[in-house]
């Protein structure tokens, strides 16, 4: 049965765009030049979960615009939402998008927003009179698709139109005041309570260097974590939480150690993608997957074919259904759906990413530590992907799942002892442990252990290893004592780091491969057997 070892719901920036029409989304324009983009006004020194005093709609309109807000339920005011809208309603291209993602993030972290950056609804109306209900509408609309909990807006006019900048953010916990910077060596601690939908809290931290940190899922809503700083630099948070569809991103936000925060940002530019096809946004998505793993020194990923499927079903789901998560109440979860299509696998990750651009989904995906994790985890092999292509605006809109997956390689089983013994003598010789080689009549004996082990009798692994041992002492070998052991991997570099086989006083050694598919094991498993002999 396959196991989700990590699945996480990515909760991206989104940003909705209608100048005389209804409503879509947009993020990155396209043929957007470089450009530097600073974070005006006083940066906060606290990120906190509770909103400062004061307005929270601005502008010359906002008699109007909080007349279509009005009195609803479960969304409060903050007033920090207002002041990140109005500088984007300031930003403006000349299609009326607002900045993109990086941007809009850099900004709320700015202002001290503890959650993920928020979606930002961009409205132009020609008649000032129905500006007040056009925003409900469009409010209605956004409420029904997410559950918001703060608002902040804007408003201005522009040759005639009257613009609108609304955002909208999810604050999902109370979250005790976290400074933006410390100094190295201070304690970085994340504390507070859920709300009541959510539970089992989780943090992720990505540290200067890279590294990640994956902390115990706690039990119930409250959450108290200390995180060590020994590194200088930029450390990225992140809080998850269990709900109804799935891991949620509830927190994500940047802390500075012995650096000042980062109040600006130049984003590249890029041209428009307009027109992929879902085979070509993979081909993208996949390049951008193995640039990121190369430079962490991790293999490449392969893309894989029926995990594509997967994942093109559950982006289909999603987009039928007005969902963005990874349990589905017709498919339930990754792991789920995986094994209903056939597929043998110890390790099931999923990623779900939207954007305008591959550039933006990746980059998205990027800095969520979460996301990052699952790009970069060494145990995968494969990749399915699948996507949902729209139009909004004129402009490409992905909504992209991503599977990741560990398949075993077809190896030539002949040569295959050889070769892991030059790969365990290599890790051994790194240690400081002398060379081993190969004892012919305890191969032979775990080489029949082996093959027997993909049978039609297919034994247990116990009873397999005591027969194993039992053969092996019979044989009369100048040995004091002997270790018999079985693992079931998916590529012989999986097991050359297994620390029984780079123990100094090893005297001999059998090895046996076999590869096969049983009913406890992925397809193609490749079965080591050893001794170890002293």
């Amino acid at each position: 049965m396959t196991t989700p070892e990590l699945n996480w719901l990515f909760a991206s920036a989104l940003f909705s765009l209608c100048i005389g029409c209804g409503a879509a989304t947009t993020g990155t324009t396209g043929a957007l030049k470089p450009t530097h983009f600073d974070a005006p006004g006083a940066a906060s020194t606290l990120y906190e979960s509770q909103p400062p005093a004061g307005t929270a709609v601005g502008g010359p309109h906002a008699e109007r615009l909080g007349a279509g807000i009005g009195q609803r339920k479960g969304l409060s005011a903050d007033p920090r939402l207002r002041e990140l809208a109005g500088w984007a309603l300031s930003k403006l291209d000349d299609q009326g998008a607002p900045p993109p993602h990086p941007v809009i993030d850099l900004w709320a972290h700015h202002l001290g927003l503890p959650e993920p950056a928020p979606h930002l609804i961009v409205l132009g109306q020609s008649d000032p009179s129905t500006l007040a209900e056009r925003v409900d509408q469009e409010l209605t609309r956004a409420l029904a698709n997410h559950r918001y909990t703060h608002y902040g807006a804007a408003s201005g006019d522009i040759d005639g139109t009257v613009l609108v900048v609304i955002a909208l953010s999810w604050r999902w916990a109370d979250i005790e005041a976290v400074p933006r910077r410390i100094e190295k060596g201070a304690e970085l601690k994340l504390s507070g309570e859920l709300d009541p939908e959510l539970s089992a809290p989780e943090l992720v931290v990505t540290f200067p260097d890279g590294s990640d940190l994956r902390g115990p899922r706690q039990k119930g809503r409250r959450f108290e974590v200390r995180v060590p700083t020994d590194q200088q630099g930029e450390y990225r948070v992140e809080l998850l939480a269990h709900s109804k569809l799935g891991s949620t991103v509830v927190a994500n936000f940047p802390v500075f150690v012995g650096v000042e925060p980062t109040t600006s940002i130049t984003v590249e530019g890029s041209a428009a993608e307009g027109g992929l096809t879902p085979e070509q946004l993979a081909a993208r998505l996949l390049e951008l997957t193995n640039k990121e793993r190369k430079r962490a020194g991790l293999h490449p990923l392969e893309l894989h074919q029926g995990l594509s499927k997967v994942a093109l079903g559950h982006s289909q789901d999603m987009h039928a259904h007005g969902f963005v998560g990874h349990t589905s109440p017709t498919t339930g979860s990754a792991a789920q759906r995986v094994e209903r299509a056939g597929l043998r696998t110890p390790v099931v990750l999923e990623n779900i990413g939207r954007g305008y651009s591959t550039a933006e989904v990746h980059g998205g995906l990027m800095d969520s530590p979460g996301h990052r994790a699952n790009i970069l985890n060494p145990r995968v092999s494969h990749v399915g992907i699948g996507s949902v292509i729209t139009t909004e605006d004129e402009r490409s809109v992905y909504l992209v799942t991503l599977v990741y997956s560990q398949f075993a390689k077809i190896i030539d089983t002949g040569n295959a002892p050889a070769e892991l013994l030059s790969r365990i003598n290599a890790e051994r010789e790194r240690r400081g442990a002398p060379p081993l080689e190969l004892d012919e009549t305890l191969s032979a004996h775990c080489q029949q252990a082996a093959e027997r082990f993909f049978s039609r009798q297919a034994p247990a692994r116990e009873p397999l290893l005591q027969r194993l041992s039992q053969e092996s002492a019979k044989a009369g070998l100048p040995y004091r004592r002997l270790g018999a052991m079985l693992t079931v991997v998916a590529s012989l570099e999986d097991a050359a780091g297994i620390d029984s086989l780079l123990e100094r006083s090893i005297a001999g050694l059998g090895l046996g491969i076999a590869q096969g598919t049983r009913s406890d094991t992925m397809e193609d498993a490749i079965a080591v057997v050893a001794i170890v002999a002293y």
